[in-house]
């Protein structure tokens, strides 16, 4: 790359130990502060701060409105896949045409009424038909107690007992409308089996009106599809900026300003867990009490805190006066990853998005399913933003110092493994917080590797494009897949096998790499 570009001059520390820009313009103090860094950490403490307010819970509030699995892997993974197309070409545009700020301001923007969007879109209506009538809960409950004791030994199965409604599947047992259901019953326990799916499966479909829920489902396609248009850059953009501003010599504090936006992440995660955990009431719908939570809190929390980051962000210095690139410098970009050194690379940093998602997205839905609380997911993720990637941040460029870039990404692969076979092996939801401090090896610590790997290839004036891309791959293609993929499997299989089948292919990776 050093034959095709023109590395600008990096940027240099005073006597006094400040940041002055390659225009050799000393950033503005007030006092010992340093006020365009201060923007910085005040950024990514309020971007991902907001981030962690509300992504966490998305896949969990879809389930409460009436999304199945495959749905929310489909909203979820459609994101990121738009992030994928839309990401590297707004790096490339801001880089061509010199407007990384007002694209940054304007991605924020759409972050906020993409997401606004969808938390305050109205639910469907209730579906007035229940599967079948309330008044047959107390034999179906019995069933299923029976059931459950036989899958612990001491009983025998559900084909011995009777079956409450398929034994008479008339259809003065069921509500109009059901006669559906009542096909599908011929066979063994037809009650039992419909009312383990309501109570233990995750999918709330059943209380919605489904042409309401379709509905429901159409809009938030629809404003995750525009507002992902907007809001992709926003990431990229900031990552680019903050190791332009510090240059080259002082690029290891890229994990100084960083490590805040995993405190922001953390704390904010944990306090909204805390907040929609006391929100929680139950309401009984067709004999079965259902626990709701106010997701309200976790969008309005999103709200406040990107607009902090939409203010830090009018403060951040972007050297947009000095060279444009060409348009042939640009394609050069991408053309670097068709060599085999970076495009193998970029391949791995896909597999760990696609392990990224899948963790986002149905992590707190495993858990959830094993009877873990909102405060529990709240503890979870202060333990592994707070903890875990605040040490990982400010280790992390040691760690690339002993093992190199490389080493820290066959530590990542193995520590994936590692994550991924305890999810699927536990059953008490509370074993998960010891693995969770693997998330500074496997976010933090690759995330510093790759963004400083990359800045490190392209001369300044590209940054926004390298940029693009990385967060593209990572955040979009790879977590967008990961969302689809996981939310397919789960819903064919099960989350412990998904699971288990990410850590053994995690291996695979590592040793094929």
């Amino acid at each position: 790359m050093e034959d095709k570009f023109t590395k600008d001059v990096d940027n240099k520390s005073d006597t006094k130990g400040n940041v002055v820009d390659t225009a050799g313009v000393t950033a503005p103090h007030c006092g010992p502060c340093n006020l365009t860094l201060a923007a910085f950490k005040l950024f990514f403490f309020c971007f991902f701060g907001g981030i962690g307010a509300v992504m966490p819970y998305l896949s969990i509030y879809y389930k409460q409105v009436g999304l199945t699995a495959a749905q929310i892997g489909i909203v979820s993974g459609l994101r990121p896949f738009v992030g994928f197309l839309s990401g590297p070409l707004w790096g490339a545009f801001a880089d061509k045409f010199a407007k990384r700020r007002i694209m940054l301001l304007i991605s924020l923007v759409g972050w906020i009424a993409a997401l606004l969007a969808i938390g305050f879109i109205p639910p469907a209506d209730f579906d007035p038909e229940c599967p079948f009538p309330p008044e047959l809960m107390p034999n179906i409950t019995e069933d299923v107690n029976v059931v459950r004791r036989g899958a612990n030994g001491n009983r025998d199965s559900m084909s011995t007992r009777r079956d409450v409604i398929s034994s008479n599947p008339s259809s003065s047992h069921f509500h109009s409308g059901q006669t559906s259901l009542v096909k599908r019953s011929v066979g063994n326990s037809y009650a039992t089996k419909i009312f383990t799916d309501m109570t233990e499966e995750g999918n709330r479909s059943w209380l919605y009106d489904k042409v309401g829920l379709n509905n429901l489902f159409l809009s938030f396609l629809i404003f995750t599809i525009i507002g992902e248009l907007l809001m992709s850059p926003s990431s990229a953009l900031a990552d680019a900026a903050c190791p332009e501003y510090l240059g080259m010599q002082n690029l290891h504090r890229y994990g100084y300003q960083r490590v805040f936006g995993g405190l922001g992440h953390g704390l904010l995660n944990f306090i909204v867990g805390i907040l929609i955990n006391e929100s929680r009431y139950t309401s009984t719908h067709c004999g079965v009490p259902i626990t709701f939570s106010n997701y309200n809190i976790a969008f309005i929390s999103f709200t406040v805190l990107m607009a902090g980051a939409l203010v830090a962000a009018w403060f951040f210095v972007f050297n947009e006066d000095k060279v444009q690139p060409s348009i042939q410098s640009v394609i050069g970009v991408f053309r670097l990853f068709a060599s085999l050194h970076y495009g193998s690379i970029l391949i791995t940093s896909i597999f760990m998005g696609i392990c990224n998602g899948v963790v986002w997205g149905f992590l707190f839905w495993h858990l959830e399913n094993l009877g873990a609380s909102q405060l529990l997911m709240g503890v979870a993720s202060l333990l592994t933003y707070c903890v875990a990637e605040t040490i990982m941040f400010f280790l992390s460029h040691r760690l690339i110092k002993a093992i190199g870039h490389v080493g820290v990404l066959y530590l990542a692969l193995l520590s994936y493994a590692i994550r991924f076979a305890v999810y699927a092996l536990i059953i008490n939801p509370w074993w998960v917080l010891p693995t969770e401090l693997l998330q500074g090896v496997t976010f933090a610590s690759v995330w510093v590797a790759l963004a400083s790997y990359f800045t490190e290839a392209v001369p300044p004036h590209l940054l926004a494009t390298i940029q693009g891309i990385l967060h593209g791959v990572y955040w979009g293609l790879g977590s967008g897949f990961g969302f689809f993929l996981g939310g397919v499997i789960i819903h064919y299989i099960s989350a412990p096998t998904t699971f288990a089948g990410f850590s053994v292919t995690s291996i695979l990776v590592l040793l094929v790499f």
